[in-house]
Order: structure tokens, then C-alpha cells, then sequence
């Protein structure tokens, strides 16, 4: 759309100068030379707006790091998710943020937009009643546009169908794996393949490889319910993990890291081929399900 309309500038600007420069009378001399003026003007703002434009769009999201790729691989491999703009060949990244403790939630959006991918307004949050009556808080924040992280749907995503990236190992750093850890607390949007991974048998060992190989840690899988899978830290890895993500933890949220449940949880689209070989666990099996009053409350 923009090149059309530079191009129809350009050719406007150029017919009215021929006419100025072929002109045999005063009156046509008069209409190139105003003409050729308007375009030059439309031609300059033109130009002027697209360079600003361009210039904020990578200003916002040309600081890339390994912090916060991590941050960003943690917050999808929760219920964060991304979605892809075919005709900009931009993505847009959705952070939803669960958690009991508010200066994690405010911390993480702080790291946002100081990185210049979200605007520095502060969230709204959103309160629900969880599990045992405990209070959680969320918010729900749209990236910018990004133009320099398509590979991250890419790796994410396979006809719109949120995926386990093949080289997930890669990018499961320290970081990665604790915001992963802190966001593993409600599925705030079930049963869909933008928020939720299409995991099968082969995907859910993977990982268990994967923390295995790469930390030494020992899980134990348990499928909770339809949509979640969740891995258990064995106990004889527990301070393994715990000395792993203790530095990336803020030191109000590490009393999690002392429980004996420690968990990285899926929330996965509802699988039936994987779920009819596979036994839920008799203690997690219950799904709890929010009545009207605490809905509304």
C-alpha cells in the first residue's frame, strides 16, 4: 500500500513537470509549476513519515538478547502465545501473566517495556479465586509489532497450531526454564491451539529427555487432567532445581522452590490417541472448577 502510493506521487510529480518544461503558454506553465510543487510537498511527507515510522519500529524492537528470548520462550511455553501478520511479515506477541505475587507480575512488564516491546503503562490486573480459595492475579499484554522475531512462530507454530520446537533444548536456558516454572500456576484459556500445545507421546518424553540431559533432572510425568501434563521434580533432583533457578527467582517467589511438588506443567489440547495409553494420576486427577460466586468475585 505504501509503494503505490509513493509511486503515484512520483508519477504525478513527474507529468506535472513535463508539462511545466513543455508548456507553450502561461496557463499550462502555471499548473506544472503549482502541481509539481503540491507533489514535492506530498512526496517530502510521504518520505518523512515513512522513515519516522520505520525508525520507531526498530528503536522498539531492535534490542534482542539472550534475557529476553528467554523470558519470551518461557512466557510461550505457559499461556503466552503469539500470532503472525502475513501482510507485514510481523508478529505480535500476547504475554499472560498468572501469579499470586504482584511485584513478579509488575517486574516482568517492567522488562518489557524497557526492552521497547510493550508500552510503559501499567497493566490492569485481574483478579480470580484458585484452587484451596487462593487469590491469583493477571494481566494480558500485546506486544508492538515485531519484525525481527519471526522465527520464533516459526519454531512455535505449524498451521496455527501451537508446537514443541524440535531444538527446544537450545533455548531452555536457566531463565527460561524459571519463568516457565513461575508461570505454571492456571490455564486461564483451555482448549485453544493458539494458547495451548498439541502435544503427543513422543513431545512428552522429549522434554523429559531434554531436563535430564541438559540440568540432570529427574521428572515424573503425570497427565492431571485432559489438559495438562505436567513433570514432577523427583526428590533427588529438587536441589538441583532449586540451585538452578534460585538466582532468576525474585527472592519473594523462591519459598516455592523449597516445596517437595515442584512441577513444570503443559497445558495441551486434549490429545485422545495419547490419553487412552496413558494412566492420570489418582491424586491430580480432579480438575477444579470455579463456581459463579468466585467467578465473579
Amino acid at each position: 500500500m505504501h509503494n503505490q502510493r509513493f509511486f503515484s506521487y512520483l508519477s504525478l510529480f513527474t507529468f506535472m513537470m513535463i508539462l511545466l518544461v513543455t508548456a507553450d503558454n502561461y496557463l499550462f506553465m502555471f499548473v506544472g509549476w503549482e502541481g509539481k510543487l503540491i507533489c514535492l510537498i506530498w512526496l517530502i511527507i510521504y518520505i518523512y513519515y515513512i522513515t519516522n515510522n520505520k525508525l520507531i519500529q526498530y528503536t522498539m524492537y531492535y534490542i534482542v538478547n539472550n534475557k529476553i528470548i528467554s523470558l519470551i520462550i518461557g512466557s510461550i511455553l505457559g499461556n503466552s502465545y503469539i500470532k503472525k501478520n502475513n501482510k507485514d511479515n510481523s508478529i505480535i506477541i500476547t504475554f499472560i501473566k498468572c501469579s499470586n505475587n504482584i511485584e513478579y507480575l509488575m517486574l516482568f512488564h517492567k522488562n518489557l517495556y524497557e526492552n521497547g516491546y510493550c508500552n510503559s503503562n501499567k497493566p490492569k490486573l485481574y483478579k480470580i479465586i484458585s484452587k484451596n480459595n487462593k487469590i491469583l492475579y493477571y494481566y494480558k499484554i500485546n506486544s508492538y509489532k515485531i519484525y525481527n522475531l519471526n522465527w520464533l512462530h516459526e519454531i512455535f507454530y505449524e498451521n496455527n497450531k501451537k508446537k514443541l520446537p524440535n531444538n527446544l533444548d537450545k533455548y531452555l536456558t536457566p531463565l527460561c526454564l524459571s519463568t516457565w516454572y513461575v508461570d505454571n500456576i492456571h490455564n486461564l484459556f483451555s482448549n485453544s491451539e493458539l494458547y495451548n500445545f498439541n502435544l503427543n507421546k513422543k513431545d512428552i518424553n522429549n522434554i523429559s529427555n531434554i531436563l535430564k540431559d541438559k540440568y540432570n533432572l529427574e521428572t515424573i510425568i503425570k497427565i492431571e487432567n485432559k489438559n495438562k501434563v505436567s513433570f514432577y521434580i523427583k526428590n533427588t533432583s529438587n536441589t538441583t532445581f532449586s540451585n538452578l533457578l534460585n538466582p532468576y527467582v525474585l527472592p519473594s517467589l523462591q519459598y516455592k522452590l523449597k516445596s517437595r511438588d515442584n512441577k513444570l506443567t503443559f497445558f495441551n489440547n486434549y490429545n485422545r490417541k495419547y490419553s487412552t495409553t496413558t494412566n492420570y494420576s489418582n491424586t491430580y486427577k480432579k480438575e477444579y472448577e470455579l463456581s459463579i460466586i468466585q467467578k465473579e468475585a
